[in-house]
């Protein structure tokens, strides 16, 4: 969510430094109360901060460009107030989104043909991978009870996938002469 903007660690670590020294010895110096205190030492923390990240969450897809950021925040502002700039601001913004697709997508269609002219399978079956959407899917080893709360211990865990395993065939143990807890894990 937070990226880095471009100077070092040591830098901002010594500018919130000297910031923090300086509001606090004027905080103990006037003798301000509690509440006054904390909210200088908080704007001495994230002021510096705020200056050196940003936030990209308003960037959804690749191809979004900045440019096109401002004119929908832009646009945002006529919604309610005036319907003919809105307008106006809405087809300029298609019109610069169907360019940024445009131009994103040949060049990722240039980069697969190169990769295809080199006979680079690997990288070219991973780039058609990445450009089709085609993401599997990263397996939490959360495990929930049937209310929906993770279960954390061991044998409750067991006794869940016992439950699931006899609702997934119907079966009770005994039944047949299957016995689920013969295969429990011993720990």
């Amino acid at each position: 969510m937070d990226i880095w903007k471009g100077s070092s660690e040591d830098k901002l670590r010594q500018e919130i430094d000297e910031i923090l020294e300086r509001n606090v010895s004027q905080s103990q110096q006037n003798k301000e109360n509690q509440e006054q205190q904390w909210q200088l030492i908080k704007t001495s923390l994230l002021g510096p901060s705020e200056k050196e990240f940003r936030t990209n969450k308003d960037k959804k897809e690749d191809w979004m460009t900045d440019e096109i950021l401002k004119l929908m925040n832009e646009r945002r502002k006529y919604k309610a107030k005036n319907n003919t700039c809105y307008k106006k601001l809405q087809s300029k913004i298609r019109i610069k989104i169907r360019e940024a697709k445009e131009t994103y997508f040949s060049e990722r269609y240039n980069e697969i043909e190169e990769l295809r002219n080199r006979y680079d399978n690997f990288n070219l079956h991973k780039k058609v991978k990445e450009l089709a959407g085609f993401e599997k899917k990263k397996n939490s080893n959360i495990l929930l009870d049937k209310e929906g709360n993770i279960i954390m211990e061991t044998e409750k865990k067991l006794r869940r996938w016992e439950e699931y395993i006899e609702e997934l065939f119907h079966a009770e143990t005994g039944k047949h002469g299957c016995r689920l807890s013969r295969w429990r894990h011993r720990t």
